[in-house]
Parts: structure tokens; sequence; C-alpha cells
């Protein structure tokens, strides 16, 4: 038997059914009316459409005739809360599947869309273009549409563009319209840095301030102590999100000068710019604990890795209560990337060497990532030892740790500190990185930093408990197989 053919002309059909829509009273049985009012006396326009198409487009009109209300039996309803232009636009759809989108409709298209219960593909096509145009100039309207809406995708899409584009949009009113919910979203917004400095973020919340108070917007000038003490209120819930380990020393005395602060949080802030490791631990930990992360920087510190990305904060929360020194992790950069400064151990050597306190970061073909973290570093013939292959020597280093951020287990974020009274680090020109229980390269004729070995994981740094050393589970646990591809190697310091 032959296959049925079919065959299909649907540009006839659409063309017939705009025809049917613009044919005005034509076989119509049902009006859209249009008003300005709630009482609905201020007619505006009049639609006539189809009952027909209505129900079989529009989940919303289907609902409305099934349930026989009065706008059923009268033949007609009432919209007071959308525009004329904008319901011709939605009826042109239902009838031939056809919308104009652009700037200045694409927000009320989408309430309505959302109002009469139409497709999805039509919602997330409107979405895209909406997350596609926002504009600093255009920003806090779109904000408004969505909090009032309950657009709560447009909402977050609108949080993310200021927080990204901070600088631009604090460089217009927009950033004056925001509410107090707003900009505490955007400082809790990860994606805030690095569009901006923090002092620039401090000076847009007194300009923030001072508006809506109605005073002279001028963020490094306040008139009088009345005036300071307003701004002190009225920025108080903001000051436990700024920063103000990542403003300089010169700007943190022109903020003391202005009196905004809390005169004994602001003691503190200009005590940690010049504090030691211990007591800066310590003023961190004390504001920790009120919720203030005023000490915490918001930089993101692996800011030129391949390997780890800002939005790895768990991670990096983690990292900063394991290494304890808040300097180090504010202060470190990327000092050697296999992938840009070559994978020879001399390469490696050339640029790792007697650099101090180190953090390395692996990652293997097997997308496994880990590293090591060392406050000594990779100390060249400093505290060595002697062994028939020259220049190889043990380092020690009570404060090292290996760690696993992603493995084949789906563990992460593990700590592995170092046994006591064992060495940490092996000291070898041959290879790269060697904590003993893992080691980059090979020694002594391999020079290529290519391959990691972590047979002997477990030799001088804890397991996870109930693991045994020098088992299959704790030679794979780090990569899932050893030796394994080393796709990226870097090192901070």
């Amino acid at each position: 038997m032959n296959q049925d053919q079919f065959f299909q002309n649907s540009s006839k059909l659409i063309n017939d059914f705009k025809k049917l829509r613009t044919s005005q009273n034509q076989f119509s049985d049902f009006e859209i009316i249009i008003t300005k009012d709630p009482q609905n006396k201020q007619i505006q326009k009049i639609i006539n459409c189809h009952k027909a198409i209505l129900s079989c487009r529009c989940d919303y009109f289907q609902a409305l005739f099934q349930s026989k209300m009065k706008e059923y039996q009268e033949n007609k309803v009432y919209f007071n809360d959308i525009s004329s232009n904008i319901m011709e636009n939605i009826i042109d759809y239902l009838y031939t599947g056809n919308i104009p989108i652009n700037s200045e409709n694409a927000i009320e298209l989408l309430i309505s869309s959302k109002k009469f219960l139409l497709d999805d593909q039509l919602i997330q096509t409107l979405n895209q273009f909406i997350y596609q145009n926002l504009d600093p100039s255009n920003i806090t309207e779109v904000l408004q549409f969505a909090s009032n809406f309950n657009l709560k995708g447009l909402h977050r899409k609108s949080i993310d563009f200021i927080s990204q584009n901070f600088e631009k949009v604090s460089l217009t009113d927009q950033i004056l319209k925001l509410t107090e919910s707003e900009i505490l979203l955007i400082l809790n917004n990860p994606k805030i840095y690095p569009t901006f400095s923090e002092i620039e973020l401090f000076n847009t919340l007194i300009k923030w301030a001072q508006f809506h108070l109605n005073y002279i917007v001028n963020p490094e000038s306040i008139e009088n102590e009345e005036q300071s003490n307003q701004i002190q209120k009225f920025i108080a819930k903001f000051i436990p999100q700024i920063r103000f380990c990542d403003i300089d020393s010169e700007n943190i005395q022109k903020i003391s000068k202005l009196e905004v602060v809390p005169k004994g949080v602001m003691e503190d802030i200009c005590k940690f710019s010049i504090a030691e490791k211990e007591e800066g631990m310590e003023l961190m930990e004390k504001y920790n604990k009120m919720g203030y992360f005023i000490f915490e920087t918001r930089k993101n510190t692996f800011g030129k890795s391949k390997i780890i990305n800002q939005n790895d904060q768990q991670f990096i929360y983690e990292l900063k209560k394991w290494i304890n020194n808040p300097n180090f992790l504010k202060k470190m950069e990327l000092g050697y990337s296999g992938k840009e400064n070559g994978w020879l151990s001399t390469d490696f050597h050339s640029r790792c060497d007697n650099k101090g306190e180190i953090l390395v970061l692996i990652k293997t073909s097997k997308d496994c990532i880990f590293g090591a973290y060392s406050k000594v570093g990779f100390v060249k013939k400093e505290t060595l030892w002697k062994s028939q292959m020259d220049e190889i020597g043990n380092i020690d280093d009570p404060d090292a740790f290996i760690f696993s951020l992603v493995n084949p287990k789906g563990v992460s974020l593990q700590k592995f500190p170092v046994k006591e009274g064992l060495s940490a680090i092996v000291y070898s020109p041959y290879c790269g990185p060697d904590f003993n229980d893992f080691r980059v390269g090979g020694y002594p004729k391999e020079k290529l930093l290519n391959t990691v070995d972590t047979s002997f994981f477990g030799y001088h740094f804890h397991l996870p408990d109930g693991m045994r050393y020098y088992t299959k589970a704790s030679q794979q646990y780090l990569t899932g197989i050893t030796p394994c591809k080393v796709v990226e190697l870097e090192v901070f310091y």
C-alpha cells in the first residue's frame, strides 16, 4: 500500500486567518473591550473576535467560556489593566502565531502573556529579548516591572545585570532609584566583582542616601553632624556588606572623616588595615560572628585561573578557613601555569622556587581537581638532605595540607593535613610539585610535567576516615587512575 502524502500550505492558512482577524464584524461572536477605568465607562477600544479561535488558542479564554460566566453569556469581556495596542498584539498572535516584539512593548507583552496563559515558547522568547536588551538607562524600570508583577526570572536577571555593570549603572540616575532591598541583593551578588572598586560602591551608597534624604548629592562632603547621623542610620544595613579590607588606607581615612560608619566599627577597620596576621584573624572572626563581611575580600582570588573560577565560592570560603591567613589569599597571584609558561620542570622551577607561601592547583584529564598548600614552599638548597640523586631534599611544613575539590567519588572540599613529624615536600629539579603523596612529573630523567602519580596518597598526609594506605581506593581517590594526565597545573604565591 502506498504511504499517504500530505499537501501543506501554512502561509495560505496564516493569510486566511489574517483576513478573518481583520474582517471586523464578519462572523465575529465576541467583543474584547479595553477601558481606561475600573468602572469600564471610558471605552478605549473594542476588538471583535471569534470564540472558537480564542478558546482553541488560549487557555485563559477557554476557561472563561467553559465557566459559563456572564462574559460568556453577554459575549463580551472588559479589561482595564492592558493597553489596546498590546491587546491587539495578543489577538493577532492567537490568530496567526506572529507577534511583533520591540523594546517598547516587550515587558508589557510578557506580563500580558502570563496573564492570558500563552504558550511557554512565546514567554521564553520575550524573556530572552528583554535580557538581551537590558541597558543602564532603563534597568530600574525593568526591575520595578519585574517586582510589581512577580516576574522572578526577570527580577533576578536585572539584579545580575546591575551587579555586572555596576560602574556604568552608578554613573546614571538609575542607581538612585533602587530600593533598599534591591541594593542588599546587589551587595550580596557574587557577580558584582570585579565591575567596580569598593570605594566606588561606598561612595554610591552615600549618594543614594543623600538623594533619598533630600541632601545635596556629594559623597565626599557631608555638611554637618546631623547629616552624618542621618546617613549613618540610613545606610546601617549596608555597612556589614562593604568590604572595607579592599579599600586603600587613604580612602579609609576619608571615610573615617565623614563619620557615617559607627565609631567602634570604624576604629577596627583602621586597625585591620595595619594589623598583623593574628590580630587580623581575630578581627575577622569577631565580625564574621556578627554577620559582618567587612574584612572578607570581594576580589576573585583566582582571577586568572583556568581551573577555579569566581563561581566556586564554597571552595574559596573553605580555603580561607583552611589556610587561616587572609593576607595570603588577598595578595596571592598566579605565578605559574603549565599552559602559559611551559611544561618542563625547568619552566616550573624558574617561576616557583623560593617564593615562600604557595598554593598548587591541578586539573586532570578525568576532570578531577585537587592540589596542596604550603606555608614554606619550594625551597632550593636550604634545609635539604643529599641523596644519590643530587639536589633532592625533604622540606618540613606542619601547616601543609593536600585538598580535593572534585574527585571520582563525588566527595568534594576535603582537606588532608600533613602527619605530625613527617616532611611535606620533596624538592627535586627533575619534577614539578612533589608533596610525597603525589608527584607531578618524574625523576631522575623525566622532566615533562604532563602526568601526576598519586600511588602514595596517605604516606605523609592523612587519608579520609576508614581508608587504608597503599590500596587501590587510596591510590585512585584523588584522580580515578594513577598515573593520570595533567591538563593544567597552576601555582599561586
